[in-house]
């Protein structure tokens, strides 16, 4: 679990997509991202699995606001405007909806740079195509909106 102080500083990890699984591994398998799909009313969805916590992320809260986008030379950049978002899913099998990640706030700035970090570290694998990639191979990079970095900046996200 993470808390204190104990995540300080900026951890780099290997990341890998999986295109069969949706999956962005890491070489920690507690922690890895899944894209989620981009459901009708907004831009597309992540979930962060860090130690048994799922962080949700969104490239938009309306379909209408995405900014993601391929540039000239073939790089994509995610353009994150929703961090700690809900995300659920239908489940064929509860005949229900099921919960994947649900909002809450950050423990600390700590945990904060060190999810955010890891999000882009893992995200800079996957340029939006369906073939697996390995981090310097995919041309992909996160970016935060202002509207998030607002948001880091003024604690919105920390408990």
């Amino acid at each position: 679990m993470l808390s204190g102080n104990n995540h300080r500083g900026r951890h780099e990890m290997k990341f890998k997509y999986r295109s069969e699984t949706f999956t962005i591994e890491s070489s920690d398998q507690k922690i890895f991202v899944r894209r989620m799909g981009t459901p009708r009313e907004s831009g597309t969805q992540f979930l962060l699995s860090m130690n048994g916590r799922n962080f949700g992320f969104q490239t938009a809260q309306d379909c209408l606001d995405e900014q993601s986008e391929r540039l000239p030379d073939g790089t994509y950049v995610w353009r994150i405007d929703v961090v700690l978002s809900h995300i659920d899913r239908w489940d064929d099998t509860h005949k229900s909806r099921v919960d994947y990640a649900d909002t809450f706030k950050f423990q600390d700035v700590a945990e904060q740079e060190l999810v955010l970090s890891l999000f882009a570290q893992a995200l800079s694998t996957y340029d939006g195509y369906e073939s697996e990639s390995e981090a310097g191979r995919a041309k992909a990079r996160v970016e935060y909106t202002d509207r998030v970095r607002r948001q880091m900046a003024s604690g919105e996200l920390i408990q």
